[in-house]
C-alpha cells in the first residue's frame, strides 16, 4: 500500500473522530441545559406549592382561633419521637418465614 493512502486515511479517521467528539460535546452541554431548565421549574412548583401550603395553613389556624372554636392540639416538634399506636412492646424474636430476596442479585419484584 502507497504511504499517501495510509495517511489520506489516517486523516480521514481522525476528522471522523474529532466530528463525533464534537457532536458528543454538543449533545452533553444540550441536555445539561435541559436539566437545569427542568430543574428550575421543578423548585418553581415546589415554591408556589409551598406558598399554597402555607396559605392554607394560616387560613385553618385563622378559622381555628375563630370565636366559639377551641384551641388548636400543639403539634410535636420536629425530630422528636411520636406516639406509637397498638401495641406498647415491639415485636421482638419473630422471624420470617422466608428471606426477602435469595442469593447476591438483584431482589426479585415478587411480593414477600
Amino acid at each position: 500500500m502507497d504511504t499517501w493512502l495510509i495517511v489520506v486515511i489516517v486523516v480521514a479517521v481522525v476528522v471522523v473522530l474529532v466530528i463525533l467528539a464534537l457532536l458528543w460535546s454538543k449533545n452533553r452541554r444540550i441536555g445539561a441545559a435541559r436539566n437545569r431548565e427542568q430543574a428550575r421549574e421543578h423548585l418553581q412548583e415546589a415554591q408556589v406549592r409551598a406558598a399554597r401550603a402555607d396559605k392554607e395553613q394560616a387560613l385553618a389556624e385563622e378559622q381555628a382561633l375563630a370565636p366559639g372554636a377551641s384551641a388548636p392540639r400543639p403539634r410535636s416538634a420536629p425530630g422528636s419521637p411520636r406516639k406509637r399506636r397498638g401495641s406498647a412492646r415491639p415485636m421482638r424474636g419473630r422471624r420470617r418465614s422466608r428471606p426477602r430476596h435469595s442469593g447476591p442479585g438483584p431482589r426479585s419484584s415478587r411480593p414477600v
